[in-house]
């Protein structure tokens, strides 16, 4: 019987032993394998970063075509406001030489044309006057202001004279006056005025009114601008009508 535990013993040892050899077998030989993405989720990360990035060139590409529209609209509307200033300007005659500014002004009184008794439209001559700057006088400063000398240049009909660097309106009416200034120098900025003044004032009425200014900013560097106005006005008799220049400095405003 002794015989029979001891090998029985022997046995449950030599077994425990293989079983241990076995489990420490086992833990050393499992390998420690990487999980890996299955190929749906891969897809599915693909298609999300393509969908951006198609939306980002969709949104890239219509902001350009908005510039490019807006680009477009704006030049052609700067082509048409060319093109009606061009359309308004009176033509301004070519001299060499400038030394001062050219001040070119122009009224009409009367109406354009004369509706005769059997209904025909007879042209009716208008009056007008134009003065130039006088580029043999030397000009006339008074603190920021500079009055330029005119000469006269053309004349017409018997609304309208020349007097003492003024015009003088003879005969009340509707009048189109018209100035503009070639600058050349190159101060911070410059502009012209044109008033009118009354001899003979009633009430509250003011002598002297500003009918139309004018302002432009000078380049630095090869100083070369023009500015001009225009419009219809009433004028009444015994009017004076005179233009003179302005400068303007960084310090203040001589209007």
């Amino acid at each position: 019987d002794r015989g029979m535990d001891d090998s029985t013993e022997w046995e449950q040892a030599r077994l425990s032993s293989c079983l241990k050899k076995g489990g420490e077998m086992k833990l050393e030989c499992v390998p420690i394998l990487p999980q890996k993405e299955s190929p749906s989720v891969r897809f599915s990360r693909d298609a999300k970063l393509l969908a951006v990035t198609l939306l980002l060139a969709l949104l890239s590409s219509g902001l350009t075509l908005i510039s490019f529209y807006r680009v477009a609209t704006l030049q052609a509307e700067l082509e048409s406001l060319r093109a009606e200033l061009q359309g308004h300007r009176a033509p301004m005659p070519t001299q060499e030489g400038w030394g001062l500014p050219l001040f070119e002004q122009m009224s009409s009184a009367g109406p354009p044309e004369h509706v005769g008794k059997e209904g025909g439209r007879n042209p009716v001559t208008q009056d007008c006057l134009q003065l130039i700057a006088d580029s043999d006088t030397p000009t006339i400063r008074k603190g920021a202001y500079t009055f330029v000398p005119w000469l006269l240049s053309f004349k017409r009909g018997r609304a309208l004279e020349e007097k003492e660097n003024k015009i003088v309106v003879k005969e009340t009416g509707y009048f189109f006056i018209y100035g503009q200034v070639l600058y050349t120098d190159s101060t911070f900025a410059m502009g012209h005025l044109i008033q009118r003044k009354k001899v003979h004032v009633f009430g509250d009425e003011l002598s002297l009114v500003t009918l139309f200014r004018c302002i432009q900013n000078m380049p630095e560097t090869l100083p070369n601008n023009s500015c001009y106005s225009a419009g219809n006005l009433r004028l009444s008799r015994g009017v004076y009508v005179s233009q003179f220049h302005c400068v303007l400095t960084i310090q203040g405003t001589t209007f």
